[in-house]
């Protein structure tokens, strides 16, 4: 399932601890890419909605299932999509995100360490970016003026590097 977001979409509330109904999440503007309504089931909006590339839900109960197998998020969405495509699926609405630099295990790790230093609550620095690595970043990311989508990027970085 393909959407879009409102240019003002709050990501604080995109959580995948925070269910809402697709009507709630309609009513802050969030819209399907092909204008089809929602169906009616609850659903978590998770920090794989990026902003300008709107993002994709997959089915709710097999995305937990597959992030059960592989906790990755990049992961999980490409074998739901590719489950959606061998059904007859549309291609995702926008590319994926090529001009994302991944960070290499030490970034990932100096990141959740300056995380730390700065107050946010990661637990213990291990390099592998969970749901509180992900907390913490939008929380940094809304204190500085940024969206806080979650994502660990390469800007999020030189930004706690920063004094």
């Amino acid at each position: 399932m393909r959407f879009v977001l409102p240019r003002n979409f709050n990501y604080l509330l995109a959580d995948s601890a925070r269910q809402m109904t697709m009507r709630q999440w309609q009513s802050l503007g969030l819209r399907r890419a092909d204008a089809t309504l929602f169906p009616t089931r609850r659903f978590a909006l998770s920090c794989y909605c990026r902003p300008a590339r709107g993002g994709r839900l997959p089915d709710a109960e097999n995305f937990g299932v597959i992030m059960k197998y592989n906790p990755a998020e990049a992961y999980a969405l490409a074998i739901g999509h590719l489950a959606d495509r061998m059904r007859g699926g549309a291609p995702f609405v926008q590319g994926w995100p090529r001009d994302e630099r991944v960070l290499t295990l030490d970034e990932r790790y100096q990141m959740q360490q300056l995380l730390a230093r700065r107050g946010f609550a990661i637990g213990d620095p291990d390099g592998l970016i969970g749901s509180r690595t992900r907390i913490a970043i939008r929380d940094f990311q809304a204190s500085v003026g940024q969206i806080p989508d979650g994502f660990a990027s390469s800007d999020v970085l030189d930004r706690l590097r920063q004094p």
